[in-house]
Formats: C-alpha cells, sequence, structure tokens
C-alpha cells in the first residue's frame, strides 16, 4: 500500500505543486542567501518591461515536494523631497548706478539651515544676471557662499506664457545673514526693483531616488514646417515603463519651448489609411536655464511616445539626442539561509497579493542587503493553469490507480477472511 501511493504521489504532486508557478512566463532563480534575514531584490526597467503590470510578480521558497509562497513589499525607489519654506526679512538694500548692480541683505532666524532663496517679485518680465551670494555671521566679514547652481534670475509672463526661473539653489548653509548682488540688463533698472520683492529662505530635505535607462529601438525627427513644431516619434521593441525623458538639445542663443508628450495608443484602418491614435501624457517648459531638458510625467508602460515642440516663430532646436527613463523597484522580503528561491513574473490579469507584511513596512530594517538574481528564464511551454483532471488521459490514469488500490485491497481482505 506505501508502495503505490508514493507512486500515486510521484505522478501528481509536481503538476500541482509547480502548476501555479508556470502561470507566469519568467523565472529568476535567486542566488544563495547565507543567513536568515530582510533582502532587498532589484526589479529593474528590463523586469518590469516583462510584466504587464506590478501586480503579476510573486516569490517562492522551493522544497523538495511543496513551494511556499514568500510575502514581500514592492517599493518605489522614486526621489521624495521635503520642502520646508519661511519668508525672512530684507533689511538693507542698495543700487549701484555705476555697475547696474543691486545688493539685498537679508537676516535669517537663529540655527537656520536653507540650501535655497526663492523670490516673488513684483516685475514679471525680466531677465536679470546673478553676480554674488554672500553670508556672514555679522556686518562686517562676507564670504562667498559655494555650490550656487544658477546665474540668472529670469521671470516671462504674457497671455501666452508664463514662467519662472527664480529660485538660487546653493550648497546648505548656517549663518544670520545673507547678501545677494544682482546685474540688470540693458543698462537700466527695472520698473519694479528686487527690492520691493517677497523672499523666501527653503531647506530641502531629499531622498534621492534611482532612475534606470530604458532601451528603445529607434527615434525619428521630423520638422512641421506648416505647424511650427518638430515632432519625435521614439518606438520600443515592447511595452516598457516611462516615467521621463531628456533630451539634448542645441542652439546657438537662450530658448524657450513648450513641449507635449503623447503615448500611442491604438490604431485603426480607414479607407484614406491608417490612423494612429495617441493619448496625451504630459507637457512642460524646455528651457536653456534649466539642465537637464526632461518632460516627467506619470508612471506608464509605452510601445512608442511622440515628443512635439512648438517652435512658433523661432527656428527649431537642434536635437542631438535623448534618453529615457523609468523608476525601479525594489522588493523587500524576508528569507531563511539555505534556502532555495524563485522570482516569478509576466502573467496576463493577475491580482495584486495581499500581504500582512505591507501593513507593517516600518518593522523592516532600513539597511538591506542586496540579492542576486540569476539569468531570465522563460517557462516553455507556457500555459494558463488548467486542473489536472482536464485531460482524458489523466482520468483514465487515475481511475486505473484507483481500481489497483482497490483490489490490491481486495485481495487482503480476502487472503484474511477466515476459511471454513
Amino acid at each position: 500500500m506505501k508502495t503505490t501511493m508514493r507512486i500515486f504521489l510521484s505522478i501528481f504532486l509536481p503538476t500541482l505543486v509547480f502548476g501555479q508557478m508556470h502561470t507566469y512566463r519568467y523565472r529568476r532563480d535567486l542566488q544563495k542567501i547565507e543567513n536568515t534575514d530582510w533582502y532587498g531584490i532589484s526589479i529593474d526597467a528590463d523586469i518590469l518591461s516583462r510584466m504587464t503590470s506590478t501586480e503579476d510578480i510573486r516569490l517562492y521558497e522551493l522544497k523538495s515536494r511543496d513551494t511556499i509562497e514568500i510575502p514581500y513589499v514592492l517599493e518605489r525607489l522614486e526621489t521624495r523631497a521635503n520642502l520646508t519654506e519661511s519668508p525672512v526679512a530684507l533689511i538693507n538694500r542698495a543700487y549701484d548706478k555705476g555697475k547696474n548692480i543691486y545688493q539685498m541683505e537679508f537676516e535669517l532666524a537663529d540655527n537656520l539651515t536653507i540650501d535655497q532663496l526663492r523670490f516673488d517679485f513684483v516685475e514679471k518680465n525680466f531677465d536679470w544676471k546673478f553676480v554674488e551670494l554672500e553670508a556672514g555671521h555679522d556686518h562686517q566679514t562676507w564670504l562667498s557662499i559655494d555650490g550656487v547652481q544658477n546665474d540668472r534670475l529670469f521671470s516671462i509672463q504674457n497671455e501666452f506664457v508664463n514662467y519662472h526661473y527664480t529660485t538660487i539653489h546653493f550648497t546648505p548653509s548656517n549663518y544670520r545673514y545673507y547678501r545677494l548682488s544682482i546685474a540688470t540688463t540693458g543698462g537700466s533698472a527695472p520698473t519694479i526693483t528686487p527690492l520691493q520683492s517677497d523672499v523666501f529662505v527653503a531647506k530641502s530635505e531629499v531622498q534621492t531616488g534611482s532612475w534606470d535607462s530604458v532601451r528603445y529601438v529607434q527615434y525619428k525627427i521630423h520638422e512641421n514646417v506648416r505647424d511650427r513644431t518638430t515632432e519625435i516619434l521614439i518606438q520600443f521593441d515592447r511595452a516598457h515603463p516611462m516615467d521621463k525623458i531628456e533630451l539634448e538639445l542645441s542652439s546657438d542663443r537662450d530658448f524657450y519651448r513648450k513641449a507635449e508628450a503623447y503615448f500611442y495608443e491604438d490604431s485603426t484602418i480607414t479607407p484614406s489609411g491608417k490612423i494612429v491614435l495617441w493619448q496625451a501624457w504630459t507637457h512642460g517648459i524646455l528651457s536653456s536655464l534649466e539642465s537637464p531638458r526632461k518632460l516627467e510625467g506619470p508612471a506608464i508602460r509605452v510601445h512608442g511616445v511622440k515628443v512635439i515642440i512648438r517652435n512658433f516663430n523661432d527656428r527649431p532646436l537642434q536635437i542631438k539626442g535623448l534618453s529615457v527613463f523609468a523608476v525601479p523597484y525594489r522588493l523587500k522580503a524576508e528569507l531563511k539561509g539555505d534556502s532555495k528561491y524563485v522570482l516569478v513574473y509576466g502573467k496576463d490579469n493577475d491580482k495584486a497579493p495581499v500581504y500582512d507584511a505591507v501593513y507593517f513596512k516600518d518593522n523592516i530594517p532600513t539597511e538591506l542587503s542586496d540579492v542576486i538574481l540569476d539569468d531570465e528564464q522563460m517557462f516553455v511551454p507556457f500555459k494558463p493553469y488548467a486542473p489536472v483532471f482536464h485531460d482524458k488521459l489523466w482520468i483514465w490514469m487515475a481511475m486505473g490507480v484507483v481500481i489497483l488500490v482497490l483490489t490490491i485491497f481486495s485481495i487482503r481482505l480476502i487472503k484474511k477472511a477466515p476459511k471454513e
């Protein structure tokens, strides 16, 4: 009887154990886990491109006769910033007509560390050159602040445009007084001077995220003379995740261009030809003052992207290159030492798992060791999971096993029956 049951289990158990894993298209084995602890697994843009969403991914522990689904927490590694902003007092101001330079002095509260100055000017159209930012603990000694990232203050506002570049970024500093010098252009003072402005200081606490480069097949540039636009078509080999596009632009003068990005949604054939349907993704400003020149939007999966740059009456910009980026994820899980694990992903219409671990994320250590994944493997052939007894052959085999077991029991009972 024991031998019969072993035969039965050896036939059916492997199918029952691995059937659920084989509903996913891809797998990656985890390299050896030395100690029992919490670990991090990088889910990069390449893995994300094989998934239909962030819901179709599972982690399993493999045992000789069983598999155990391992709970996990999936974290998006995006940049998070917390900006604390406070107004400050403008205590001194001066204007050097000979050099056409304005100088403003501010007083901050004690022990206030800042890394940026933001101005809310009354004047709405200006282009002022930033000269120098100094700081000190008294009015006698002034020290230059290092790490200033921009050298201009710029604003343009009319019925078509509303753009401001009026924040100065620098390395975190802690002083009582700050002094800013700026120069106007054109040799004359603006109608409304910076001395009548509102000034705010801020300290930003940034948790730097990560970006993964997304591979595309090619991009094509088309200059639409009629609409005065530059169109860029980006093609991918399959659906890829995307969060940001960076453009390498070149021009011999300052520029300010509106831009929009669309993603491929569908196409249809009409008597007049093929019509491609595009869905709006994001829009923004491409300016010579800001670098990198980028368009960011919500996380999406795309087969193709179209970027439109509005040139209006200006010459088209020279496009030297572009890059596409996606925010990667990190899978956090508690793993046992000397156990074998496999990561599977890629399944249509999968549902997100629900684990208790997501309610206790604060208990997970912040510093995690990374697990290395082996090369990707594809489950071949890939077939949706179906009941074992869907095939008639399995039904006949099961019936045969049942008949065999019943026959053995019957023979044993006959042998044990008392003889008359």
